[in-house]
């Protein structure tokens, strides 16, 4: 339910459209559209209670904001805003901007996010997606960098490959800072009746005081067919 109110002011127009629901829980929402010249913004503010106190309740926040032409709408496809409270305590936020790839590389997406949780804390990160150099089926692998206050750089990268003897094959690397660590695998599915994947997973002697010693860690394991 709920009746749309239009508002213009310039090259600003924004359309409101509230909604009440009652059930086992209760909610109100609220939608919002507005055109800022080359950008369009598309957004929700949902309020959600279990039928008890005001105080208890949780409000979830997203919008799309999406070019529609100019220098931005060149170098950006769209991007992403969410944001959640939880009994009004601020719980976790995220913003996400969709790059178009510049044609010099070959990358099939170009994603930056910036956001905050509490398991990561404030963090920043870059994904990308490309063609396998390894794959002769045109499959994409990811790479994804980045920081974040409790967890410090890391940088992860997965791949497809053709291996023969192997139905499916993926390479992965993984490395981290701080402490320095560094991890290399493998998932392999063969072509037999015996063994229906195997993985293996390398982690090369990572960086310590001399006080400490440096190993090396390596696992195989595969999973058998009953």
């Amino acid at each position: 339910m709920g009746e749309p109110l239009g508002l213009a002011a310039g090259v600003v127009q924004v359309r409101l459209t509230l909604a009440v629901a009652a059930g086992a829980g209760r909610g109100a929402g609220v939608g919002l559209h507005a055109e800022f010249g080359g950008v369009n913004i598309d957004g929700d503010l949902t309020l959600k209670t279990k039928g008890g106190s005001i105080g208890d309740a949780n409000l979830d926040a997203k919008a799309t904001v999406t070019p529609t032409g100019g220098m931005i709408g060149d170098l950006i496809s769209s991007g992403d805003i969410t944001a959640k409270f939880e009994a009004w305590n601020f719980v976790e936020a995220k913003g996400v901007i969709h790059f178009k790839p510049p044609p010099m590389l070959a990358l099939t997406k170009l994603d930056a996010t910036v956001g905050y949780d509490q398991f990561h804390g404030l963090y920043a990160s870059i994904t990308s997606g490309f063609p396998s150099p390894l794959s002769k089926d045109n499959e994409e692998g990811t790479f994804e960098g980045g920081i974040s206050t409790n967890a410090g750089l890391f940088a992860t990268i997965n791949f497809p490959a053709s291996i023969p003897g192997f139905e499916k094959a993926s390479v992965s690397g993984t490395i981290g800072y701080p402490p320095l660590a560094v991890a290399i695998g493998a998932h392999l599915v063969p072509k037999n009746r015996f063994f229906t994947s195997c993985c293996v997973s390398v982690e090369p002697p990572r960086m310590r005081p001399p006080s400490m010693s440096s190993s090396a860690a390596s696992s195989i394991a595969c999973q058998s067919n009953p």
